[in-house]
């Protein structure tokens, strides 16, 4: 069962050498924020790389039968192309209904060079539409207009030293200027718990170059206290460590401690990264026939991923906001580890959540490697914590 399936005919609008057939994997992540999503939008999308360009046509997957722009979801195109655009420095997305759709991001990556995935950021978080009183009806974006930065903020063990009420404020201070990255906080997350590492990324339209301080100012008064930060962006990515060796609280209580802290001292040597480099996108059909066990809304599912170098572990597979694992539904899921594990030959199913799932099948897809393996469910075996439903590990093999 072949599940990269080639959309029909592209009409291309193309600038550049032609090579063999090009790949381009097109992801989309569409924002989390009230009436975001879009079952109407119609997304076309331009290339523009440093060796050409490409039209590729209208992002659908009406094969699979489902929407494409699901509030807070991501969906993976997988679209041929007869142009090699080279690298990709910008893209154009246009739409021709008025549903109003408002996305995140979008990343490109091309069979021609699989470990270069571009991301492109709506800073501005601009609505997409037809209808002009609603959003635009085109959006380019480019990799010279934004700079992506990285945070670690580690909180203190000692005791009270989280708060969950705190709006921290970050500001950076760079060789080539200034910029406010606006307050620290991933959705959906409880930030700054006791004795716990952070990590948040944040894109804006200033490249300050190399990094020299920072300045945190709060505006609640729940006390926090931290150990350090870590602080680097993707035109400079050797991290600056910054340890808050006075052990200043922050808060905007001045009975608590202060409610503004500015760090400055030279990066550390440079160190391994510490962000996980071996991508897998995994796509999970669960069963279509009308039985009591074809979907589940507690399977808290992880699967660990065994190759010809080793294993890794993919951590709990959960779309926020979305209703993962449902009846028919195919679920994508991206996941990083730190682990090569070479040929994928195996992967092992844990259900750690009492409703029970069946599946059809998975197909893992190495984003690096650019290789797919695919695993059937031959047996209809169920998933479940509860022993008694079905069983709770699953190892399935080429």
């Amino acid at each position: 069962m072949k599940l990269l399936i080639l959309l029909g005919m592209l009409t291309l609008n193309v600038a550049g050498t032609y090579n063999d057939e090009t790949i381009y994997y097109i992801a989309t992540r569409t924002s989390s924020e009230n009436y975001a999503g879009s079952n109407a939008i119609s997304a076309e999308i331009v290339l523009v790389g440093t060796t050409g360009s490409v039209n590729l046509g209208v992002l659908d997957k009406d094969y699979f039968d489902e929407d494409d722009y699901v509030k807070g979801g991501t969906k993976l195109f997988t679209v041929p192309s007869a142009v090699d655009v080279g690298v990709v420095q910008c893209i154009v997305i246009s739409v021709s209904e008025d549903d109003a759709w408002l996305f995140e991001w979008v990343s490109v990556t091309s069979s021609k060079d699989i470990s270069q995935e571009t991301f492109l950021y709506n800073i501005n978080s601009t609505w997409m539409s037809s209808d002009t009183s609603e959003g635009e009806a085109e959006l380019e974006l480019c990799l010279e207009d934004q700079a992506v930065y990285f945070i670690h903020t580690k909180t203190s063990s000692r005791d009270h030293a989280g708060s969950d009420n705190l709006e921290a404020r970050i500001r950076l201070i760079g060789e080539e200027g200034v910029v406010d990255l606006g307050i620290l906080d991933n959705n959906e997350l409880d930030d700054f718990e006791r004795n716990a590492t952070d990590q948040f990324l944040i894109v804006a339209t200033v490249d300050i170059g190399k990094i020299n301080c920072i300045q945190i100012t709060v505006s609640r008064d729940d006390a926090w206290l931290f150990d350090d930060v870590i602080v680097s962006s993707d035109s400079h990515p050797r991290r600056l460590h910054l340890e808050n060796s006075a052990s200043t609280w922050l808060s905007s209580d001045l009975s608590e401690g202060s409610n503004s802290l500015q760090l400055c001292e030279e990066p550390l040597p440079t160190e391994p990264p510490t962000f996980p480099i071996f991508r897998y996108k995994l796509l999970i059909a669960t069963q279509t026939a009308t039985r009591e066990h074809s979907e589940s809304d507690n399977i808290r599912l992880n699967i660990t991923i065994e190759g010809s170098k080793g294993s890794a572990v993919t951590g709990l597979l959960d779309n926020l906001d979305l209703d993962d694992f449902e009846k028919g539904a195919r679920d994508v899921f991206e996941v990083r580890v730190t682990e090569n594990v070479g040929k994928v030959r195996c992967i092992t199913l844990a259900a750690g959540g009492d409703d029970a799932w069946e599946f059809l099948w998975i197909e893992v897809h190495s984003v690096d490697f650019n290789e797919q393996s695919y695993f059937y469910n031959t047996e209809n075996d169920v998933m479940s914590s509860d022993t008694t439903e079905g069983t709770d590990t699953l190892k399935l093999c080429l």
